[in-house]
């Protein structure tokens, strides 16, 4: 058998078979020539040879017959099927044959399953495993009851000797005490004491399922070291108040959670905590500032009230000088900051007469650093406030 397209120029398509042309696009239709009606002829007689039928030039279906004939007598006799032949076999439903030439159906196989096992699953006449195993290094085999330490007890207590590491959650009721490490991935829920040489949590260490007024929750990038002395770590930073305090600051910019005491007001809706501190709504005003210990009945510096401003000072500087009986300047000694000014002339018998005298100075600058304001030695710091 050959396709159009293996008979040279018959003007085929690419797939090697028929196409009408196109006279517009200038392509020619398929040529048909005898080789390949030839071709056709011989495949149908050779179908009619094979099932030795003689051509009938009336007859129309002798094809159609050719191939019947052929498929009925090519089948060869089927056999039944055994353990040693292939053949056909018989379904059956049955659960108790003992036939070895019956084919069990899908029905079949489900009821004797059903049978075999009960309807919960559960192996009824097995009395123990066919094979032990170890449940948590104790020995199960089914035949008795076992006891996992620390499973579904309570009242007691947990020592691991390695480290304890969980995907999900831990929930000790008792108390948890590990030599080394505890690692979860989930959440550590303890309702006892937390002891150990280190805490390190990626999130929050909360003392308690919900925070509430007074707790506090323990945030950290790094570790936190030291003996806690009395209470719990909680209640020892929830009693710290640090909120409000001024604290001087080395950065310009403000760490999140952070005001400048720069004399700007403040939200007490935003920042409750900070409202009880300054009920005014408004930080003190530190730039350029220092702080001073409140009086409080001392009597240093009576009268202050709290967050009250009070601008620079000096103590009084008093002093004297003298001159000579004659009242010749040439003979006033002057020390400190007192010093003479434009003497030319100290022969005349009084200060007022006979003499050429400019005076007198004061200039404390003579001993010590002046400036346009009094003020101590000092660090400059940006004077910021926790508050939240």
């Amino acid at each position: 058998m050959q396709k159009i397209g293996d008979i040279p120029n018959t003007r085929a398509d690419n797939n090697g078979e028929f196409t009408d042309g196109n006279v517009a696009g200038g392509v020619p239709p398929t040529i048909l020539p005898a080789e390949w009606f030839n071709t056709i002829q011989r495949e149908l007689m050779s179908i009619l040879a094979a099932a030795e039928i003689e051509a009938d030039s009336d007859a129309f279906d002798q094809v159609l017959l050719s191939i019947q004939k052929l498929v009925s007598e090519g089948i060869p006799d089927l056999k039944d099927a055994s353990l040693t032949q292939k053949g056909i076999v018989q379904l059956s439903n049955s659960t108790s044959s003992t036939n070895e030439s019956l084919a069990a159906t899908p029905k079949a196989v489900k009821a004797a399953l059903d049978a075999s096992l009960p309807i919960d699953g559960t192996a009824a006449s097995a009395t123990k495993l066919a094979t032990a195993r170890k449940i948590g290094g104790v020995d199960f085999d089914g035949t008795k009851d076992i006891t996992l330490p620390f499973i579904n007890t309570t009242d007691a207590n947990v020592q691991l000797a390695g480290n304890l590491g969980a995907q999900g959650n831990i929930t000790v009721q008792g108390s948890l005490i590990a030599k080394t490490n505890i690692a979860a991935d989930g959440r550590c829920d303890i309702v006892g004491d937390v002891r150990g040489g280190r805490i390190i949590s990626k999130g929050a260490v909360y003392a308690g399922e919900e925070r509430v007024e007074g707790s506090a929750a323990l945030i950290v990038d790094g570790n936190i070291q030291g003996t806690l002395w009395g209470g719990n770590l909680y209640a020892y930073l929830a009693e710290r108040e640090l909120i409000g305090i001024p604290i001087p600051y080395p950065l310009p910019s403000v760490p999140v959670g952070y005001l400048k005491c720069n004399g700007a007001a403040f939200s007490t809706v935003t920042y409750p905590k900070l409202a009880l501190k300054y009920p005014s709504g408004v930080l003190p005003d530190m730039r350029g500032n220092a702080i001073r210990g409140w009086d409080d009945g001392r009597g240093v510096d009576a009268g202050r009230a709290l967050l009250s401003q009070q601008l620079d000072a000096l103590q009084n500087i008093t002093g004297n000088f003298y001159m000579g009986g004659s009242k010749q300047v040439a003979g006033v000694v002057t020390t400190g900051a007192f010093g003479p000014m434009e003497v030319y002339n100290a022969l005349g018998n009084q200060v007022t007469t006979a003499g050429n005298i400019g005076g007198i100075t004061f200039d404390a600058s003579r001993v010590s650093r002046t400036a346009a304001e009094t003020r101590m030695r000092n660090i400059a710091f940006n004077y910021i406030v926790r508050a939240i």
